[in-house]
């Protein structure tokens, strides 16, 4: 934890950074200051980067800031939808195959004891709470093997669901253990109605748990697809996380 006498919002950095914008910019940045100093700069929080303060009041070295967000639609949830979902993972020798499901399937109230997991030839995709970034998070996760990918289709979206929409994404390596001993990145790519992958999402060990908004094509159908694709080059210890949802 940082100590600091004040916090600093809305206002554009020039953190001098190699690799991302010019002279290291961010548009919504963020200060803690002590003593006179910076000890800390960086973006904004997700949850309230781009929004004003309907309310800002000090009490002394304490301000309190209160946003205001518009309320979002959640028209499908595929965490919720994982039992629908094809779950693929390639051999050594590059062939596909399924993984099949094993055990009881999930429950609103779950009895104690082991739950229902899709089984790969190498390691298993199963929905849980998850540990990321030290907070609880729901979704699914897997661990990757070696030099195979491991594929997540699904299938039957309705058109209604998805005109409008985004897909939200939220990667992240879960628990610990896996943060700490993860050998280089995992990617994630995406397939929206049988259309090309598109380009990695990469989840770097100590990113935390990120999130990636990304747009569907427009064009209505009877029903969609999407379809997620895992993989890392180094893959010991990748126990990789993941949440999505089409929200609008």
């Amino acid at each position: 934890m940082i100590r600091a006498d004040r916090l600093i919002t809305d206002c554009r950095l020039a953190t001098m950074a190699e690799g991302g914008a010019a002279y290291g910019a961010i548009e919504d940045g963020a200060l803690l200051v002590r003593d006179g100093r910076i000890v800390w700069a960086g973006a904004r929080a997700d949850d309230t980067q781009g929004l004003v303060p309907e309310l800002r009041q000090e009490f002394g070295r304490l301000a309190l800031s209160r946003y205001l967000q518009k309320p979002v639609t959640v028209t499908m949830d595929l965490t919720e939808q994982l039992l629908s979902a094809q779950v693929l993972q390639t051999t050594d020798t590059g062939a596909e195959l399924p993984c099949l499901w094993s055990g009881p399937q999930p429950q609103p109230l779950p009895q104690k004891g082991a739950a229902g997991a899709f089984v790969c030839p190498q390691g298993r995709v199963e929905r849980r709470v998850m540990e990321i970034d030290y907070q609880p998070r729901r979704g699914f996760v897997t661990t990757l093997g070696q030099g195979r990918r491991t594929a997540l289709e699904f299938t039957g979206i309705s058109d209604a669901a998805w005109q409008g929409s985004r897909l939200y994404l939220w990667a992240g390596l879960h628990d610990y253990h896996a943060r700490k001993t993860a050998i280089g990145p995992a990617q994630v790519r995406v397939a929206l109605d049988r259309g090309p992958l598109s380009p990695p999402i990469t989840i770097l060990p100590q990113q935390g748990f990120v999130g990636t908004p990304l747009p569907l094509p427009t064009g209505a159908a009877s029903e969609h697809v999407i379809r997620l694709e895992l993989t890392a080059d180094q893959a010991r210890d990748h126990f990789i996380g993941l949440h999505a949802e089409l929200r609008r």
